[in-house]
């Protein structure tokens, strides 16, 4: 998603180094665990350049100004990930999207919350 280039799908990082792999918008360590609805949900998983990836980790988004990374506008800082502005936009209608749908009321899943203080305990991302 960060990087807007097509990847044959044989070069995933499990069969490539440096191919593709797939990004969770919202991190796990936001709340999003290893299992549940809302790890899997295709609304918040998109496909993602193995380095991109990683060099987000699980930054929250953010106005970084900061060195760019990777490809094509994405910007790393200490604190928060900043993605190109053409995929701004799909990205928070997905995590206005796993607010909404995830409340904690089903099993494996946490009660998500978007803010301007990010806390993982209290999965909160901004």
């Amino acid at each position: 998603i960060y990087d807007r280039m097509s990847e044959d799908a044989d070069k995933s990082s499990r069969n490539f180094p440096g191919g593709w792999n797939r990004e969770h918008l919202w991190p796990k360590s936001f709340g999003v665990g290893n299992w549940g609805a809302d790890y899997s949900d295709l609304h918040c998983l998109r496909p993602s350049s193995a380095v991109t990836n990683s060099a987000r980790g699980n930054k929250p988004f953010g106005n970084c100004t900061a060195r760019p990374e990777a490809f094509y506008g994405n910007a790393k800082g200490a604190t928060c990930f900043m993605p190109p502005a053409s995929v701004r936009g799909d990205i928070a209608r997905c995590l206005f999207y796993m607010v909404v749908r995830y409340d904690g009321s089903e099993v494996g899943t946490a009660d998500l919350v978007l803010t301007d203080c990010v806390c993982p305990q209290q999965f909160a991302m901004g």
